[in-house]
């Protein structure tokens, strides 16, 4: 049940930054806001990352014997998105 709560948690988390995100003014090419927001939320977390022309790459080593891997790709240019 503690994995449970611990899941649900993490997805409301996660709808609600969804949401913060999407709230932010945007247009084609115009991703300042919310790559403003990205960097804010990565500093915060304490993850290395780079920023490209449009985009946040985070770098996250994999544990050791890990193969697994998680890409999290977004389009931050889409009004309503």
């Amino acid at each position: 049940m503690k994995e449970l709560n611990s899941t649900s948690r993490l997805y409301n988390k996660t709808v609600e930054y969804l949401k913060k995100i999407n709230s932010l003014p945007s247009s084609p090419f115009g991703v300042g806001l919310q790559i403003g927001l990205v960097e804010e939320t990565l500093h915060k977390l304490n993850l290395e990352y780079s920023k490209r022309n449009y985009s946040v790459v985070v770098h996250i080593k994999p544990q050791k014997n890990s193969i697994r891997k998680l890409v999290v790709m977004s389009h931050l240019d889409h009004p309503g998105a």
